[in-house]
This record gives structure tokens, C-alpha cells and sequence, in this order.
């Protein structure tokens, strides 16, 4: 269904984005067969389905899990997704976003933000980058220059579908070391309907591991996507982040938001661009 353009604007108010502190409630206990009719029991709704789904296979902050998986499957949410932080003393304030790193066929690893973060010839004349896990256990200097650059998104231009473009709106610098723990990339974009975890911390939260946002993709086009919040949350200080799905795999990372709606790139726009730089990431 075509949106008009005052809608997608509304949408998409460019936010640097977060996530948050929430987990689905316990599942509703078991009801005999002959129980009347009445609300649909918490563990019965799409919401929790999803919940209790991925919770096979990702670490839910605070919430054991019933059933582990595999080692392998289970991405330990905890020094994963990184706090960017770029110091202006000049004008005495502290610019934050977020990022996460991906892996190489050779090993070498990535770190992939947004370009919106800091201006563009902030990016280009600062040979470092300032990272810190979200519970604040471990600082990194990153001293290398980004080997891409791209456009910040621009809200207030549009496309002929009444959509801006938020598929240049990312960095990619390298990150050297053996401390990085990098995100697996999805094979293929989410469709809509897809449940997905957007992960980070918020902004105004004390320093904590990352928490995860359930969230339903509602839109999916021209490489970017619109996610859907089913969990109330403040999304400021989390652009650049990784939006997943119940395997852990990225499948887009964030770049706008406005109210109950997250919007970005998708996971072959991100893997384009890499490869435009030789990049290649299984």
C-alpha cells in the first residue's frame, strides 16, 4: 500500500537509536481443556510465540532459559554491541551511536555504523574512533581510517515512492585486535511479518549488558525496511546498532526512528557495500 509522503516523514524522524529492558512476561499457566472461553492466554499470543521461539536460541537479559541450544547458536548478549562516543570539546558535548562488528573471509574484522553519527568531514579527518561496551568493562581506541564513507540520510528528500533513502547512511572501519565478538549477517533479507530484535542499551539505562527489542517487520523495500516496536522503548543513541533475527543474525541495522516505527538498511545493502570494497562476509 503506496504511504504518503507526510506519513513516511512522520515515521521516519531520524533518531540515533537504542534498545532497551524489556522481556516478554512467563507464559500463562496450563488451562484444562474444558476451561470457558475467555482472553487469550499470554503464552498463546503472537507476541510471546515469538518470544518463546527465539529464546531457543538468543540469551534473554534477566530470563533463564528453558531450553538452551547449542553453544554455537547462543550469541552471549554482553560486549557484542558497541557504545560509539565522539568528543567535541570544543563545544563541550559528547556525540553517541552505536555499532557492531562483522567478519571477513580473512578474519579481519569491521566495525558498521551510521554516517549520520557526526558530520562527514568529522569522519574523514578523525583517524580514530572512541568504542566502549554497553557495561562499560572495556574502552577501545580504534586507529585506522574508515574505508567507507557514506551519506547521511536525508528525511526531508524523498524518492518517487515517497521514501527517503536509507541505504548510504553507514561507515565501515576497521578494528584491529582479538577483542572483537562479530555478528553473523543474515543470507537474506526479512519479509514482512518477520519477528526481529533490535539490541543495545539505552541512552538514560546505567552501564549493563545489551538488552533486546522485539519488533515485526512491516515493510521491506528498495534495500531498507520498516520494523514495527511491540515493546515500549527509547530509541535515541542507537543508530548504527544491529536489528537480528531469532538465530542472531543481522538482518538490517538501524538508522531512523519515530514513534512506535524503526527503519534502516537491510542485510544485502549492508553486504553491497562491503563488497564494493573487497569485503566479502559469510
Amino acid at each position: 500500500m503506496r504511504r504518503s509522503r507526510g506519513t513516511i516523514l512522520a515515521v521516519l524522524l531520524l533518531a540515533v537509536v537504542g534498545c532497551g529492558d524489556r522481556h516478554a512476561p512467563p507464559p500463562a499457566a496450563a488451562r484444562p481443556r474444558t476451561a470457558p472461553a475467555g482472553p487469550m492466554p499470554v503464552a498463546a499470543s503472537p507476541i510471546a510465540r515469538a518470544q518463546r521461539t527465539a529464546a531457543n536460541v538468543l540469551h534473554w537479559p534477566r530470563e533463564p532459559l528453558a531450553e538452551r541450544a547449542p553453544n554455537a547458536l547462543v550469541p552471549v548478549w554482553s560486549g557484542v554491541v558497541m557504545r560509539l562516543e565522539f568528543a567535541f570539546p570544543e563545544r563541550g558535548i559528547v556525540a553517541a551511536g552505536t555499532g557492531f562488528v562483522v567478519q571477513d573471509r580473512g578474519g579481519e574484522c569491521y566495525l558498521l555504523t551510521c554516517a549520520h553519527l557526526i558530520a562527514d568531514r568529522e569522519w574523514r579527518r578523525r583517524g580514530t574512533v572512541a568504542m566502549r561496551t554497553m557495561n562499560r568493562k572495556r574502552s577501545i581506541e580504534s586507529w585506522a581510517f574508515s574505508v567507507h564513507i557514506g551519506t547521511s540520510a536525508n528525511l526531508s528528500r524523498v524518492g518517487r515512492d515517497g521514501r527517503p533513502d536509507l541505504t548510504r547512511d553507514l561507515v565501515i572501519h576497521p578494528v584491529l585486535g582479538t577483542w572483537p565478538q562479530p555478528l553473523r549477517l543474515a543470507a537474506a533479507d526479512p519479509v514482512p511479518g518477520d519477528w526481529v530484535w533490535a539490541v543495545g542499551r539505552e541512552v538514560r539505562q546505567p552501564p549493563g549488558d545489551e538488552q533486546l527489542y522485539l519488533g515485526r517487520i512491516v515493510e521491506v523495500a528498495r534495500g531498507s525496511y520498516v520494523l514495527e516496536k511491540q515493546a515500549d522503548f527509547d530509541a535515541h543513541g542507537f543508530s548504527g546498532g544491529p536489528v537480528v533475527n531469532a538465530r542472531g543474525e543481522v538482518v538490517g541495522n538501524v538508522v531512523a526512528g519515530g514513534g512506535n516505527r524503526i527503519s534502516g538498511a537491510t542485510v544485502s545493502t549492508l553486504r553491497r557495500r562491503l563488497r564494493e570494497h573487497g569485503i566479502t562476509v559469510d
